[in-house]
């Protein structure tokens, strides 16, 4: 808020001047930096740097660079009398590949480079980036706005991190600058050197800075900050990544993604890529992941590809990154809604880059992993229909026509049913389905709401026998209503939230049920949830709950 405190009355007098001088030229020229002013001022106010929308590497997009010139202009004028009265050297260097500066202008890239660094991370809020107009040649550039004098989000510090890991592995220098705020470029300093030194503290660390850097201090909110990420575990790399991808998945989608996953990803992660074949498959790979001590491991392909790395790294150290690149995507859709279909690989990168962590629930069902659902009649016999031959014709439109199909057909399920450590009850249904997660499309498991995926609980959703199709359609509307609207169905649909089901025929014949989209057959289906048994990189969810 300091910096607004300057902003706002500053654009209030710009344009009070703007006003009363006399000639048009004038009012124009005035009317713009007042106006570009304000804008800083209300960005500051928010506290929301990151509504600069800028590239990252630190350019403005055109509307955004018109407005904030006149801005720009003044602060770098300011900033280059700022360094001669203070006697600021501009580039320091503080360890063997990482140097610091503040209140550098484009002007100054030549220095830059004559410092041998070949890398920028700016940590600059509301000013455009050291490349400005463009990105000189050879340089990486990263721009993660941060308000000046506060900490940057957990997410922003992760991915800075994981930026500055990589090419300290590359042996590559880098250059974290802040154009004002200086204490945000010494704030990544030190956590760049607290992931590198855990035994040491903050405040170790600043007074070690404060000999090679003279006049730049953090603030105790700053301070304390660093200690909280640190006993938080935000304070480290995570950037030795396997990607697992499944080439035959949605089609074949991998190969026209691979160019821009790895283009996206490479700067943050050090990479190691490996397909599944006919006879190495994803749960083979994740094995070999945990074996080469991975810190991510990413998967890239359908839901069950996702559920069979899942299921060997939960409860490891590892986390999760996903790839949404099969025919549904549903867990991808149920965490990050439409974005996950419209734009799965940009948004799936984002999410990774970003480092959020979030533990999520897995299930257990007959010694399987279950990250989405269990299904009996309509939702088995829809997935059962849509074979593979017909998802890659018709996309998700094959499990469209399966469950038309299959509320024609209606067949009528006798089930024993055991809630928790409850007795087995009799129950007659044309649909039951027991959720972990699930996207709003899922009518079938939306009797309670949209599930959630982190409250420790399965949602267990069932209909009432219907004798038609028209029927059973209506018990479908009413479903879709409850997933919108995040409320409980009432009529023709139960719902109950358990820890653990058990399910059997009645006359003891073989069950055939859907787990995840696979479909399988079992005398009898066990299923409990493992809460928050699993991490995954994933901002918090769609519903609301933290993922």
């Amino acid at each position: 808020m300091r910096l607004f405190q300057y902003y706002f009355p500053l654009s209030v007098m710009t344009l009070v001047v703007a006003v009363l001088v006399k000639g048009w030229l004038a009012t124009l020229l005035l009317f713009w930096a007042g106006l570009s002013l304000m804008l800083a001022a209300a960005v500051q106010a928010a506290g929301k740097p990151d509504r600069w929308r800028k590239r990252l590497d630190g350019r403005y997009r055109l509307p955004m660079l018109v407005a904030c010139a006149p801005l720009a202009l003044g602060v770098y004028c300011y900033s280059a009398v700022n360094r001669q009265w203070r006697r600021w050297h501009g580039v320091q260097r503080v360890g063997k590949y990482l140097y610091f500066a503040c209140e550098l202008t484009p002007l100054d890239m030549r220095r830059v480079r004559a410092s041998r660094v070949m890398a920028v991370l700016d940590v600059t809020a509301e000013f455009p980036g050291l490349g400005l107009l463009r990105q000189p040649a050879g340089m990486d550039y990263l721009a993660v706005p941060v308000a000046p004098g506060r900490a940057p989000r957990e997410d922003q510090l992760r991915r800075m991190l994981n930026w500055l890991d990589a090419h300290r592995k590359n042996e590559t220098p880098v250059l974290i600058h802040s154009a004002r705020g200086s204490s945000n470029a010494l704030f990544v300093v030190v956590a760049q050197l607290l992931a590198l030194n855990p035994k040491k503290s903050a405040r170790e660390l600043v007074e070690q800075m404060a000999e090679h850097i003279k006049g730049v201090k953090l603030s105790e909110s700053q301070l304390g900050a660093l200690e909280r990420y640190r006993r938080e575990g935000a304070i480290q790399a995570l950037n030795h990544a396997w990607i697992i991808a499944n080439p035959v998945a949605g089609g074949g989608k991998w190969h026209s993604a691979e160019a821009m996953v790895l283009e996206r990803l490479e700067k943050y992660f050090r990479l190691t890529v490996t397909t599944t074949t006919e006879r190495i498959s994803a749960r083979d790979l994740a094995m070999k992941a945990l074996a080469d001590q991975a810190d991510v491991v990413i998967a890239c392909g359908g839901d069950g590809t996702l559920a069979e790395v899942a299921d060997v790294i939960a409860d490891s150290d590892a986390v999760l990154g996903m790839m949404p690149l099969g025919t549904s995507n549903s867990l991808c859709f149920s965490l990050w809604g439409v974005e996950a279909k419209v734009l799965p690989v940009e948004t799936a990168c984002d999410h990774i880059i970003a480092g959020n962590v979030r533990s999520v629930d897995v299930a257990d069902c007959n010694g399987q992993t279950m990250l989405l659902a269990m299904g009996i009649g309509f939702e088995q016999a829809m997935i059962s229909a849509a074979d593979r031959g017909r998802k890659d014709q018709s996309g998700q439109f094959a499990y469209l026509q399966g469950l038309w199909d299959s509320l024609q057909k209606n067949d009528i399920q006798q089930l024993r049913v055991a809630f928790d450590d409850g007795d087995f009850e009799s129950i007659d249904t044309s649909s039951l389905v027991v959720a972990n997660a699930s996207p709003f499309s899922a009518v079938l498991a939306q009797g309670g709401g949209k599930p959630s995926i982190s409250d420790g609980l399965l949602d267990v959703t069932w209909l009432d026998p219907r004798e038609s199709a028209s029927e059973n359609l209506q018990s479908l509307a009413q479903l879709l209503i409850s997933g919108l609207t995040d409320t409980p169905a009432t009529e023709f649909v139960h719902h109950r939230k358990v820890e653990r089901i058990r399910l059997r025929a009645v006359d003891g014949r073989s069950l055939d049920y859907v787990l995840d989209g696979e479909v399988l057959a079992g005398t009898e289906i066990d299923l409990c949830v493992h809460a928050r048994s699993l991490d995954i990189l994933s901002p918090a969810a769609v519903d609301g709950t933290q993922a």
